[in-house]
């Protein structure tokens, strides 16, 4: 779980994310570990995957019944970054909630807007940043007013 926000009725909305990190190592082939090349700290080599999949909204009302619920349908994937590029930032305007993040899929990377309205609506945007895009940071994003944010 990402985010709760409660609503004015009484209800409330749940934001999820699908976001694990997996530890892989691999072991360099090579002469042994009886040969005097053998050194543990350079045969092993630990690699921290991080994983960040779908977003997850939910809305209740104020008796805890689900009203509905919508995937945000994304997937990424890093190494040894700590997922500094992935994962989401959020804008809260009141009416809609907007999700802004990388999308690693293609051969460009690109920005996707999705944005989520109060009855469940939803509708995702493509941006191509191009290849002088720069690289974006969301989840450090900043709401810094109700319908403005800095990223």
């Amino acid at each position: 779980m990402r985010k709760l926000i409660i609503k004015n009725n009484g209800g409330f909305l749940l934001i999820s994310e699908n976001a694990y990190v997996t530890t892989r190592t691999t072991i360099t082939p090579g002469f042994g570990y009886y040969s005097w090349y053998y050194n543990p700290a350079y045969n092993d080599r630990s690699i921290r995957e991080y994983h960040f999949g779908d977003i997850l909204a939910m809305d209740f009302n104020e008796n805890g019944e689900l009203l509905w619920h919508r995937f945000i349908r994304k997937d990424q994937y890093s190494q040894d970054d700590r997922g500094l590029f992935s994962s989401y930032g959020m804008l809260n305007s009141g009416a809609t909630l907007v999700f802004l993040f990388n999308n690693f899929t293609s051969n460009k990377s690109s920005i996707d807007i999705a944005a989520l309205n109060a009855d469940g609506t939803l509708q995702v945007h493509k941006f191509q940043t191009g290849n002088k895009g720069g690289d974006w940071i969301p989840s450090y994003a900043l709401q810094t007013k109700s319908k403005e944010w800095i990223v």
